[in-house]
């Protein structure tokens, strides 16, 4: 995530060398980050835009009543991806 805030990748194998770590792990590891809305990957004929202008990562230290309140209380405006 912070490499990710530092500088705008134009492919996930940019990035995955970067950070020195396997391209399909990235990739999963983009797509849920996509889905809390804490990263955008703008995709183009040939290449993917990889960006986040997210300063930080609310985390919840009591257990919500509810995915719905959890959602709520964390600003979360899209669909939770599932696993």
């Amino acid at each position: 995530m912070r490499k990710v805030k530092e500088r705008i990748y134009h492919s996930i194998t940019e990035l995955a060398k970067d950070v020195g770590r396997d391209i399909s792990s990235v990739r999963k590891d983009l797509k849920l980050l996509e889905g809390y809305d804490l990263v955008k990957m703008e995709k183009s004929a040939n290449e993917v835009r990889i960006s986040s202008d997210k300063e930080g990562i609310y985390v919840p230290l009591v257990k919500p009543k509810s995915v719905e309140e959890f959602k709520a209380k964390a600003g979360i405006r899209s669909p939770l991806p599932r696993t």
